[in-house]
């Protein structure tokens, strides 16, 4: 099996390039851009093809460093981020009585409604097992409001369609003087609120 080292900077990508899969034993496959294609790799969830961990630290990481630079806080129109943690219900549930193909079936789901409501005004994100994340910039906290409401109705709207229960918690914020991480913090409190209010605190 090939490993693949995920890096960010072109010349370690470049590095991974000269490493071929007939290195480890198999049939070299050429791409026609073998750096997209290890960009792509680094940085896309393969289950639901939205950005993965990876991506979203880089983009993280961006945010913290832009807040440290003095050139960016003296900009008159600096970037203003609403930061969302979103949790599927339920998921261990669906795993359990309705089969581990069921489970990626509704995280693919799930995913693909983030995509669909959240895409065209940020990036979507999937952080962990069940555990996504929306990074809005230049947005209203109002037209935010909007765009969950409506991907709280697709929700509603899927799990009269299914067979298990499709659901999601969330919590958002907007980002203060507090920092990027802490208020990726704070929206993953928020987000765990609501799943109590619920009571869809998993045990």
């Amino acid at each position: 099996m090939a490993l693949i080292y995920i890096v960010e900077d072109d010349k370690n990508i470049s590095e991974i390039e000269s490493f071929s899969l007939k290195n480890a034993g198999h049939q070299t496959v050429e791409f026609p851009d073998g750096r997209s294609f290890y960009k792509e790799l680094a940085f896309k969830d393969i289950m639901t093809g939205l950005e993965n961990r990876t991506a979203f630290e880089s983009t993280i990481r961006k945010i913290r460093d832009a807040g440290r630079d003095p050139e960016q806080e003296e900009e008159k129109n600096p970037p203003s981020w609403i930061i969302m943690i979103a949790d599927m219900n339920c998921l261990k549930i669906i795993n359990d009585e309705h089969g581990h193909d069921k489970g990626d079936e509704a995280l693919f789901k799930l995913a693909s409604y983030l995509k669909k409501h959240f895409g065209p005004i940020g990036e979507c994100y999937r952080i962990g097992g069940d555990e996504f994340c929306v990074l809005a910039p230049d947005v209203s906290i109002e037209y935010f409001e909007e765009v969950c409401q409506c991907f709280r109705a697709s929700l509603e709207a899927e799990d009269q369609e299914t067979a298990y229960p499709f659901s999601a918690s969330m919590g958002y914020v907007r980002l203060d003087e507090s920092g990027i991480d802490e208020c990726v913090k704070k929206a993953d409190r928020k987000m765990y609120e609501e799943k109590r209010r619920k009571g869809r605190v998993r045990i």
